[in-house]
């Protein structure tokens, strides 16, 4: 697949500086980048980009500044490059033009100018299978991406450099259906310039893909070669990273695509993400989707505790699928279920109602502080959980659940191992407890369904 692709030279290429972790959130970032691009502040753009290239800063969870930058002023504010006007665009074109007017030897506009060539063209196109896409169309897109191309050529004789002029320049190839022995080239000296800026890889391998011409099961052999070639914590990053972007794309072609990936290495991809930079709720999302295409419960369960309602839609695109992909995680086995019912039966009694209450203040009394302190123990909140209790005849846990099994929960149920509640009306009396905002009915949901795509 790879040319020179020997693990030893990539290895011994590898920046040996580690890279600066961002004092910014990614939506801090674009949004002081969008002021400063409103205001024409070019000199200090340029600052930035610079900054974030002989740095290599990244964000928590691992993504670029400087790729950052360059979403931000590639498109019109606010629009993402999708319905926006053709007079937004010619506004941002003319603004990026005086950018580079001003600073003539500065790439970042150039690169940034291609990037709006290259969007404004698929707006054009639109994202339709192409035997329905109109002759006019076709002829913008075109143009723009001929426009794209020239500018990425005149940039490169310039004297600065910078890793996302490959980006584009792989995904113009794309776009322009060039020869793959050209496009291979390409990624090659992406490689040599800057062998961890992943969006090259992500990138390449979702053009190896067969819609764009590739063999089934290419763009996954591929992710597994550039990962082992990379090598380490770095080539793991990278593999869960070419997953993220192999994850949806394509499905409702071949639903069969994640299976060709290692659901392993994208585990150990996470866990170097979080090693390396730590995470951010949008990896954390994405970890999650990939769990729920992997059908893997015991680590989504984990994923979506840690996510609580903190949902992307850019990950998910739609709540509905969030939703549901949590409620299949989230489901309580059948055995919790069924001593959850048995306590409702013991409830709707005089008799049981009576003593829920007992037990409810006792929770409210003597428990409190060991439920404060379970919870005030945890790096972050897992939300609510439900629990179903066996009592003994003299008031001492015969046994206990937890759901959903947050660190919380698992904290308290030891606690209560060794605590005596008021005695049941008799032996074996199972009761529940609510520990947090639970709703009732707890824990109800849908039969799980996993969707195919999230698009």
């Amino acid at each position: 697949m790879l040319a020179d692709s020997n693990p030893d030279s990539m290895k011994a290429s590898l920046p040996t500086k580690a890279a600066v972790i961002s004092s910014y959130a990614p939506d801090q970032y674009m949004k002081t980048v969008a002021t400063l691009f409103a205001g024409e502040k070019f000199a200090e753009l340029d600052s930035m980009a610079a900054t974030a290239r002989t740095n290599r800063t990244r964000f928590h969870g691992g993504g670029w500044e400087l790729h950052t930058l360059y979403v931000t002023i590639s498109s019109p504010a606010g629009s993402g490059g999708n319905d926006t006007l053709n007079a937004d665009w010619q506004l941002l074109e003319q603004k990026l033009k005086r950018w580079m007017a001003q600073r003539p030897d500065s790439i970042t506009p150039r690169i940034a100018l291609a990037g709006a060539y290259r969007l404004s063209a698929w707006q054009a196109r639109g994202d339709g299978y192409a035997d329905l896409v109109k002759d006019e169309a076709w002829g913008i897109f075109g143009e723009r991406q001929r426009l794209a191309l020239t500018v990425l050529k005149d940039a490169v004789l310039l004297k600065e450099k910078c890793p996302e002029w490959y980006t584009l320049m792989i995904n113009t190839s794309r776009d322009q259906s060039w020869d793959p022995s050209g496009r291979k080239a390409l990624l090659e000296q992406a490689i040599a310039f800057e062998p961890l800026y992943y969006y090259n890889y992500k990138d390449f391998a979702f053009s190896l893909q067969p819609r764009w011409g590739g063999e089934v099961g290419e763009a996954e052999k591929f992710a597994r070669q550039i990962a082992d070639r990379i090598g380490g914590k770095q080539g793991q990053f990278i593999y869960f990273q070419i997953a993220i972007e192999l994850s949806c794309t394509g499905c409702a072609e071949d639903k069969t695509q994640f299976s060709r990936l290692s659901w392993k290495t994208i585990q150990q991809g996470y866990a170097a993400l979080e090693e390396m930079y730590g995470t951010s709720p949008y990896f954390l999302n994405e970890f999650a989707h990939l769990a729920v295409r992997a059908e893997d419960r015991d680590v989504a369960i984990k994923t979506f505790l840690q996510i609580g309602n903190d949902w992307r839609e850019d990950v998910w695109h739609s709540r509905q699928y969030f939703e549901s992909s949590k409620g299949w995680a989230l489901a309580p086995p059948p055995e919790f279920m069924e001593h959850w019912a048995a306590a409702m039966t013991n409830f709707h009694t005089p008799i049981g109602r009576a003593y829920q209450g007992k037990i409810d203040l006792e929770f409210e009394k003597d428990v409190a502080a060991a439920v404060k302190a379970c919870e005030t123990g945890q790096k972050s909140s897992e939300g609510p959980f439900g629990l179903t209790l066996l009592m003994g005849k003299d008031g001492m846990l015969e046994q206990a659940k937890a759901w959903p099994p947050t660190s919380a929960s698992a904290c308290l149920l030891s606690k209560l191992n060794a605590h005596r509640f008021t005695a049941p009306p008799s032996g074996s009396y199972w009761i529940v407890h609510n520990v947090g905002e639970v709703k009732p009915p707890p824990f109800h949901f849908e039969a799980p369904v996993i969707p195919d795509v999230r698009n």
